[in-house]
């Protein structure tokens, strides 16, 4: 019955158009690191170049990366998105924001707050069961 509850809430939820999901599914697969299909905090930052960029990143990054594990898995990625576009963030500004960040822009100005970061983690956890 729980597994029940949990499935209608997942097939409620926001999605992503097919363009942007596809569109951060390659861009995860420019990070990707390990033989786990995780991205690691290292080659995430070292993307960029310049210090600027590089704390932007970072934060960009544990934006993303809400258990502290310095590394995200694909799932994890799609759900940040998933959760800005629940935020308000509309498909086509998703579309840019990874333009930008496969073309090493500068990102500034993340604003996670913890209410979000918690149902980040809730709904990574929930896909990944």
């Amino acid at each position: 019955m729980i597994n029940q509850f949990l499935e209608k809430q997942r097939n409620n939820r926001v999605k992503l158009t097919e363009e942007a999901k596809n569109l951060a599914i390659e861009t995860f697969n420019l990070f990707k690191s390990d033989k786990e299909n995780r991205v690691s905090e290292e080659n995430f930052v070292n993307h960029w170049s310049g210090i600027q960029a590089r704390m932007s990143a970072t934060e960009y990054f544990s934006c993303i990366d809400t258990d502290g594990d310095c590394f995200f898995t694909q799932d994890r990625f799609l759900e940040f998105w998933r959760q800005s576009k629940e935020q308000g963030m509309s498909d086509d500004e998703i579309i840019v924001q990874l333009e930008m960040t496969r073309q090493k822009e500068l990102w500034t100005g993340f604003d996670v707050s913890k209410s979000n970061r918690a149902r980040l983690e809730s709904n990574a956890q929930d896909t990944e069961t």
